[in-house]
C-alpha cells in the first residue's frame, strides 16, 4: 500500500512543480535579480501556476501565454489548486 503524499507549495513552491519556472521571472514582481539561467522545474505537473495573480498582470500574462506551450493557471492569494487522482480543482 502506498501512503498518500501531501505537498503544500506557496508562491515559488507552487511554480517549481511545473515543467519550467520561467513564469517567475517573466511576470512582475519577481524579476531575475540573481541571474538564473536554468529555468527547468520539477515536472510534477503538466501546467504552470501563476500565484499572487492580480488583474494588473493581464498584459504580461497574455504575452507570456504566447511564449509557452504549457497551460497557465493563475490563482489569487485567496485561491488554491488541489491536485489528486481525480484531477485538479481550483
Amino acid at each position: 500500500m502506498i501512503a498518500a503524499e501531501i505537498y503544500i507549495g506557496g508562491s515559488i513552491g507552487a511554480i517549481i512543480l511545473a515543467p519550467t519556472i520561467q513564469i517567475a521571472v517573466s511576470i512582475d514582481p519577481d524579476h531575475n535579480d540573481v541571474g538564473l539561467t536554468d529555468f527547468e522545474g520539477l515536472v510534477l505537473i503538466d501546467f504552470e501556476i501563476l500565484p499572487h495573480y492580480n488583474p494588473s498582470y493581464g498584459r504580461e500574462l497574455s504575452y507570456y501565454q504566447k511564449t509557452t506551450s504549457n497551460k497557465v493557471i493563475s490563482i489569487s492569494n485567496s485561491q488554491t489548486i488541489i491536485i489528486n487522482s481525480k484531477g485538479r480543482q481550483l
